[in-house]
């Protein structure tokens, strides 16, 4: 005996001959397959509807058991897998109710992107990313990614403060000492030894300022996801980007930032803008010569930046040959 389906519809009347746009579910009761196909050529023949307002388009829902298989949207004479945004054939629709097993998800959108003619810059074969499924905690960030590492600054304000503060503070340290010297006033002449012990002992803090105000940087691609990844020590994936495939090259550009200080104007020694000096990694896709930011990938100096593009760039074409 024939395996039954159940079978649901949203938005179309019960006979599927006309749309009517109602979110109530109608149960059309239990079919075999052949039926099913059947229902499908009716389905397929539903116009789009072309009407505003708040409606369910029509959707042909099919169940086995308690397991949901497929709901399928017409359009255009075609069928639409509701949860991929892709066509259906009518032989892929057999394949699930004989199997019980949908087709893969990223397997659907690569046969949309060779369907409009999109193309890869590397790895063809490699599935598109399933954007739905892909989160930081499973993406792959171990030996086994291919990938890129440098120490970098934590941020820009972190290298300001590591120079910054030893150099400005041993400066004043000096100053004073140098004033308190040319007054020569009896008993104050004592210190002036101590301050400019003071300011020269400021001037070794850069070292472990340096030290702590670093860390670890790393870019790769796991192909398992297909995902283009940006990771920082103590942080972990800080961001990434999906169909790694379709990257072409790299580059850099100034993302420096200027913000007005609102403090400013209650309090004059405070700074009228705050300056966060940047450099963010960016991308070039197949189809565009524009270049995207890489999520994740700010960086706070130049230098940083260039060897950073100089090394993916690297690592992008020894993915090209394999």
């Amino acid at each position: 005996m024939s395996e039954l389906f159940k079978i649901s519809a949203q938005g179309i009347s019960p006979d599927l001959s006309s749309f009517n746009g109602s979110y109530d579910e109608v149960n059309l009761g239990e079919k075999t397959s052949g039926e099913i196909f059947n229902l499908l050529l009716q389905l397929k023949k539903i116009p789009i509807p072309q009407t505003d307002g708040d409606f369910c388009y029509p959707n042909l829902i099919i169940q086995s058991g308690q397991n949901l298989l497929l709901t399928l949207t017409p359009g255009d004479g075609k069928l639409m897998d509701n949860d991929t945004g892709t066509d259906m054939s009518l032989e892929a629709i057999e394949k699930v109710l004989v199997t019980g097993e949908r087709f893969d998800k990223r397997e659907r959108l690569q046969q949309k992107m060779k369907e409009i003619g999109e193309r890869t810059a590397l790895k063809p074969e490699i599935l598109p990313t399933d954007r739905d499924k892909v989160k930081k905690n499973n993406i792959d960030t171990g030996p086994a990614s291919p990938q890129i590492s440098l120490k970098v600054w934590k941020s820009s304000g972190w290298k300001d403060f590591t120079y910054y503060f030893p150099i400005v503070t041993a400066i004043f340290c000096f100053q004073i000492g140098l004033l308190v010297l040319g007054e020569g006033r009896e008993g104050d002449v004592e210190m002036v030894p101590y301050f400019f012990i003071a300011g020269a002992a400021l001037l070794p803090l850069i070292l472990p300022l340096r030290k702590l105000g670093r860390h670890e940087f790393r870019m790769g691609v796991d192909w398992k996801t297909n995902t283009l990844w940006c990771w920082r020590a103590n942080k972990g994936v800080t961001g990434f980007e999906p169909d790694a495939n379709r990257i072409r090259g790299f580059g850099a550009v100034d993302s420096t930032t200027k913000k007005f200080n609102h403090r400013w104007l209650t309090d004059k020694s405070q700074a009228m803008y705050r300056i966060d000096k940047s450099f963010t990694v960016v991308m070039q896709k197949m189809k565009t010569d524009n270049y995207l930011p890489v999520n994740g990938s700010k960086l706070a100096t130049a230098k940083e930046a260039a060897e950073i593009i100089e090394m993916m760039n690297k690592l992008w074409e020894s993915q090209k040959s394999e």
